[in-house]
């Protein structure tokens, strides 16, 4: 049961956030792939298919999200109901998760702060879509028509916050990385993260 008037009076940065957790899918997808190919991980095309057409979903209705109505906490909510059975039916959160959450996990390892999940998340996503040369600019434009904050200045992560979190991102793969990722066969070094400083705000 869904009372939609008492989540729609939350505050709408909470709800939008949720929209994070679900679009990270454009990486983790990537990663997948990446893994079916080169360590023979087990792949599912049509999980990874019901996925896309969630990203493409948020995308396409990303104003209600924004506005916090009625329909946008309530594609948010099927959203998250259908990611569980695709998750639960191929037998991981594969689907969803892949170094985007590295990232985040990361982030709260190396600076022992707290952040709202999807927004980490979502600052994770376009870190490691540039990583994978994976179309950072489309997540991003879809980032910011949600309404979902996102940017380190908004998540209030300095600039030596984020510089700590990328230099440790392969050891922390190497060492509690749960899933075989793009961290896994590119080196974030100084030249990328100056890069992703440029591109972000802090």
């Amino acid at each position: 049961y869904i009372d939609y008037a008492m989540i729609m009076n939350a505050p709408k940065r909470l709800n939008r956030s949720g929209a994070g957790d679900i679009l990270c899918a454009h990486t983790a997808l990537y990663d997948w792939k990446l893994a079916y190919d080169h360590q023979d991980e087990i792949y599912d095309p049509e999980a990874a298919a019901a996925m896309q057409d969630w990203i493409e979903k948020i995308a396409l209705h990303a104003d209600d999200i924004q506005e916090v109505n009625q329909a946008g906490v309530k594609l948010i909510m099927q959203a998250f109901e259908d990611i569980s059975i695709i998750c639960r039916r191929f037998g991981s959160s594969r689907p969803q998760e892949g170094a985007d959450h590295t990232f985040a996990y990361n982030a709260e390892y190396q600076t022992g702060k707290h952040f709202l999940h999807g927004e980490l998340v979502a600052l994770g996503t376009y870190v490691i879509a540039s990583l994978q040369e994976n179309d950072p600019d489309h997540i991003r434009t879809v980032f910011e028509s949600t309404g979902l904050m996102w940017q380190p200045k908004e998540l209030r992560m300095t600039e030596s916050d984020f510089t700590r979190i990328m230099k440790s991102l392969n050891w922390y793969q190497k060492n509690f990385g749960r899933r075989y990722s793009v961290l896994d066969e590119i080196t974030v070094d100084d030249q990328f993260t100056k890069k992703m400083i440029e591109n972000l705000e802090f």
